[in-house]
């Protein structure tokens, strides 16, 4: 009998082991609700954390109240955080001490409770919403790697500590319809604010105390930045492209005093802003594999590292060596300039399954064969527009104001996705 009831406990053992087992070791996936009619899904296999539904996040304690997110016993292991669409408001805490990297806050959210990214040392990528109200206090407290960041025009004050302890950050961009600073908001590291407003409108801003690193910097007014080249106009159609190329370094002005935005761009140029916005370190790629394209060139690098990555194959054969050619020093058409970027956001797995109709553009004949599923996508995604109702121009080309144009297009609304 001992020895029946012996073998029975045994059994039931190993049976709860297998099945405590099967709910933790092999499980890929484990959930539970963080608001309402919000969920938490956190997948162990791809380090994803993902937050999906509809409204309103709940809040939580500092981790050191012993009460954190109930996703913080993965934080070593979550590699990623994506919030869904319909989220409204992120809660306090929320992602405190997270070992992310970078963060898109979608534009469903207009609020995020205090201290939500504090202490997230490697974050280095934010993209914030635009409808977001304010900065709450000690939103990104502590990110040590946040070096740059742009406060939307939605936002209107800007709370207690918000990027206090960020001992990188250098460049911020903030807009004239903040009202509010509260104190010890900035870093002492500050050296560059980029102001959407005037000299006037900054000195109606209420800054609190502990902000020297704020009053310090070097602010640069949207109108300084254009009356510095004399043939860019304050309201053109493509001032805030070229504003934004500018302050980001993707562009640069053809002398002190001008831009030229009427100018047209070649070739090179344009791979070498493709590669400012990729980030790449280009400095490998010092030999060439089109016959056009020397050695040691101030194009090389960044020619090779697009052909060696798929973004380009360049124009044509050459005859004599068999080699490609690149066309360096042709300017850059319109539907070029689809595909550059189509290619480029397919190989960095961005979504590009959206085509559009061409069939209402009378010239849509004149988009060459190879370049047809790039401009579809490039027209779907409103990278480029048509030049009219009715037509495409796609072999035309570009110029620098309507290159900024879709650079800043480009960044702002693909690489947030």
């Amino acid at each position: 009998m001992k020895r029946v009831i012996s073998v029975v406990l045994v059994v039931c053992i190993m049976t709860s082991i297998l099945a405590v087992m099967r709910n933790t070791v092999f499980a890929e996936t484990v959930s539970g609700l963080c608001g309402e009619i919000v969920k938490w899904t956190f997948n162990s296999s791809t380090g994803e954390l993902s937050i999906s539904g509809n409204g309103r996040m709940n809040d939580y304690d500092d981790i050191q109240a012993g009460d954190p997110a109930p996703w913080y016993k993965y934080k070593n292991s979550i590699k990623t955080i994506t919030i869904g669409n319909d989220i409204t408001y992120i809660g306090s805490y929320a992602f405190q001490d997270m070992n992310i990297n970078s963060i898109v806050i979608p534009d469903s959210v207009v609020e995020i409770g205090e201290y939500a990214f504090s202490f997230c040392y490697n974050l280095n990528d934010v993209y914030l919403s635009n409808s977001l109200k304010s900065i709450s206090v000690g939103m990104f407290a502590f990110c040590k790697g946040l070096q740059y960041i742009v406060i939307p025009e939605s936002v209107t004050q800007i709370g207690y500590a918000a990027f206090t302890g960020c001992s990188k950050l250098k460049d911020i961009v903030l807009y004239s319809s903040i009202n509010t600073i509260a104190d010890s908001v900035f870093p002492s590291s500050l050296e560059n604010v980029y102001y959407y407003g005037n000299a006037l409108q900054w000195r109606k801003m209420q800054i609190g105390k502990g902000n020297n690193g704020l009053i310090n910097a070097n602010i640069h007014y949207q109108k300084e930045i254009i009356d510095s080249f004399s043939d860019i106009k304050d309201n053109a159609w493509y001032t805030s492209g070229v504003l934004y190329c500018l302050e980001h370094d993707y562009l640069n002005g053809t002398s002190d005093t001008t831009f030229a935005p009427n100018a047209k761009l070649n070739r090179a140029m344009f791979v070498t802003i493709l590669a400012k916005i990729d980030g790449a370190d280009v400095e490998e790629y010092t030999s060439t594999s089109f016959a056009d394209v020397a050695e040691g060139k101030w194009y090389t690098k960044t020619v090779e590292w697009a052909f060696k990555n798929d973004y380009t194959s360049g124009v044509g054969t050459d005859a004599a060596t068999g080699k490609p050619i690149f066309g360096w020093n042709q300017y850059v058409t319109r539907q070029q300039l689809a595909v550059f970027l189509y290619n480029y956001s397919q190989k960095k797995g961005y979504d590009v399954s959206q085509l559009a109709d061409l069939s209402k553009y009378t010239d849509a004949g004149d988009v060459s064969g190879w370049a047809v599923t790039g401009v579809r996508w490039a027209i779907a995604s409103g990278m480029i527009s048509g030049t009219s109702e009715t037509t495409l121009s796609p072999k035309n080309t570009a110029t620098r104001a309507q290159v900024a144009l879709i650079v800043m297009n480009y960044v702002e609304s693909i690489e947030r996705k």
